[in-house]
C-alpha cells in the first residue's frame, strides 16, 4: 500500500451569488474558480403546485429553457436570462429570479500528501470511543447515511461492496458552467474526481487497517461535485432524492456563504431565494423521516455574526461590495445538525466556524502545524487519517470540518439503533442533546463513548428508548 499524506480542508462557501458554484474539498493551493455558472435560478414564492406549474408553463410559453426543476421545493434552474426576461418572469408568476454571482460556489479543500497511519495514530476515533467500546453493530446494517459530496473512488467501491446501497450522478453533461471535459451526464458515474467524498465516506466505514465510526451501516452516495466545481441545483436535488430514498442520516460536508437581506453592489440581488430553498429542501427531508447534518466551515467565522460573513465575502470577492444580512448555506438552515471541529487538544479547531447550535467532533488543528507548508512531524498527532483522498492516495491526513461532520453522523447511526428511533428526526436531534459532553471550554463535544453509556443507562433504568 502507498503512504502518502493529504490535508484537508472544507473551504465552505456557499451557493447564491456571483459565481454559482459549490465547493466541497478541494485543495487549498487551488485558486477559486471566478467562472460563473450560466444559469438562473427561479424559486416560487410559496412552496406549492400551483405556483411551481404556473411558473413552468410561463417559462415555456416564452421559450425560456427549464434545464433543471426539483416541485419538491419549487426551484428552477433556467438557461441565461436578459434582465428584460428576468423582470417578466417575475411581473409574470409568482416567483423570484435569482442571479448567480461569483460568490456561488460550493467548496472543498484538500492540503497536502504524507503518511499512513492506523488506531494507534487515530487520535480523533481515540476521543470518540474508548478502546472497550463497541464500533461494530449489526443493527447499523439496518440503517443508511446518504453522503452528498463528491463521490467515491473506484478502489473504495470494490472493498466497500455491499455496503453500498445505492450511488447516483448529479453532475450533467459539461460539469461546472460547461468547463467539465469528462463529465457526460451518466447518472451511474460517481468516480471521485476530488478525493473528498471518498475520504469523509472513510470516517463512518472505515477500511481493514483504519478504524471507521459506524463500520456496519450502509451508504448511499450522491455525487454533486465535477473537478471544477458544483451548483446548487444538484446539491439540492440530491437532498431531495436522498430524503426521497429514505436515508436516516444525510451528511454534507460542503457549503458556502450568502446574503439573505441587501444585496452585493447597488444591486437588490442576494440570496434570499437559495436560503428559502434550501429551508424547503431540510424540512422536506425532516418529514420524510432523515435528519441532516452539515459542516460548519473552515473560515474561523463566528456564524452567530452577520457581518463577519458579509465582512468575509468582501474579503474573498472584493468586487461584490456585500452588504446585508450574512448566513451560512446550508450551515444556518433551520433544523440541521451543525458540526465544528476540535483538535488533538479538545479546543475548538483553530480553523473552525462555530455558532450557539454547534456540536463538536475531532477534525484536526493546523495552529501547531501550519498550513501552507505543515510542519510534517506534527502532522499525525495533530490531522485526522482518512482513506483514499487526494490524487487516489490510499491512507493521508486531513483537517477540516468535513471530517467532522462525517464522525457524527456516524455515531448518530449509533443512536438511532440504540434507542429505535428510526425515522424520528426530532427525537433522534433531543436523545443527541442529552449525550453532549459539555467541556472546560463550554463546547458541546460528540463522543460515541456517551451515546453509548446514555442508552445503556436508559435501558437499565428500564426508561423506553424511544420516545
Amino acid at each position: 500500500m502507498r503512504k502518502s499524506l493529504s490535508i484537508s480542508l472544507l473551504t465552505l462557501i456557499l451557493l447564491s451569488t456571483a459565481n454559482g458554484q459549490i465547493v466541497s474539498a478541494t485543495s487549498v493551493s487551488e485558486s477559486d474558480n471566478q467562472q460563473k455558472l450560466d444559469s438562473n435560478f427561479v424559486v416560487t414564492k410559496d412552496n406549492t403546485k400551483e405556483q411551481f406549474q404556473k411558473t413552468i408553463d410561463y417559462l415555456k410559453e416564452q421559450k425560456i429553457e427549464v434545464k433543471q426543476a426539483i416541485p419538491e421545493i419549487g426551484w428552477i434552474e433556467t438557461a441565461k436570462t436578459t434582465a428584460q426576461e428576468q423582470n417578466k418572469i417575475e411581473d409574470n408568476t409568482p416567483s423570484i429570479v435569482k442571479e448567480p454571482t461569483k460568490n456561488d460556489t460550493y467548496k472543498t479543500s484538500s492540503l497536502r500528501e504524507q503518511d499512513k497511519m492506523f488506531w494507534n495514530e487515530q487520535w480523533n476515533m481515540q476521543k470518540l470511543a474508548s478502546k472497550d467500546t463497541k464500533i461494530n453493530n449489526g443493527q447499523l446494517n439496518k440503517l443508511t447515511i446518504g453522503i452528498i459530496d463528491s463521490g467515491l473512488n473506484q478502489g473504495y467501491r470494490n472493498m466497500l461492496k455491499d455496503k453500498i446501497r445505492y450511488t447516483e450522478n448529479f453532475v450533467p453533461t459539461g460539469g461546472f458552467a460547461n468547463q467539465d471535459g469528462d463529465e457526460y451526464g451518466n447518472p451511474n458515474d460517481i468516480e471521485d474526481r476530488k478525493g473528498h467524498g471518498t475520504s469523509v465516506t472513510s470516517l463512518i466505514l472505515g477500511t481493514n487497517y483504519m478504524a471507521g465510526i459506524a463500520p456496519d451501516v450502509k451508504v448511499d452516495e450522491y455525487r454533486v461535485f465535477s473537478r471544477k466545481g458544483s451548483n446548487p441545483t444538484w446539491v439540492l436535488k440530491a437532498l431531495v432524492k436522498a430524503a426521497d430514498n429514505g436515508d436516516d442520516i444525510i451528511n454534507m460536508s460542503l457549503g458556502r456563504y450568502g446574503i439573505i437581506t441587501g444585496g452585493y453592489g447597488n444591486s437588490n440581488q442576494n440570496d434570499s431565494a437559495e436560503f428559502e430553498a434550501w429551508t424547503r429542501a431540510v424540512e422536506y427531508a425532516k418529514k420524510k423521516g432523515s435528519v441532516v447534518v452539515v459542516a460548519a466551515g473552515n473560515e474561523s467565522l463566528n456564524l452567530d455574526n452577520s457581518q463577519e460573513i458579509v465582512d468575509y465575502i468582501n474579503k474573498e470577492h472584493p468586487g461584490l461590495n456585500a452588504h446585508g444580512e450574512g448566513k451560512s448555506l446550508p450551515g444556518s438552515i433551520p433544523g440541521i445538525i451543525q458540526v465544528a471541529a476540535t483538535g488533538a487538544s479538545g479546543k475548538r479547531a483553530d480553523f473552525s466556524c462555530y455558532s450557539k447550535d454547534s456540536i463538536y467532533a475531532p477534525g484536526g488543528d493546523t495552529s501547531k502545524t501550519g498550513l501552507e507548508n505543515p510542519n510534517i512531524n506534527l502532522v499525525p498527532s495533530e490531522w485526522i487519517m482518512t482513506y483514499g483522498g487526494h490524487h487516489d492516495r490510499d491512507y493521508h491526513y486531513s483537517v477540516g470540518t468535513s471530517f467532522s461532520a462525517p464522525e457524527v453522523s456516524g455515531m448518530l447511526a449509533h443512536l438511532v439503533a440504540d434507542n429505535n428511533l428510526e425515522k424520528q428526526p426530532d427525537q433522534i436531534k433531543q436523545k443527541l442533546s442529552e449525550t453532549l459532553v459539555k467541556d472546560q471550554q463550554g463546547l458541546n463535544n460528540v463522543t460515541l463513548d456517551s451515546i453509548l453509556n446514555h442508552s445503556k443507562l436508559s435501558k437499565d433504568q428500564g426508561q423506553p428508548a424511544a420516545a
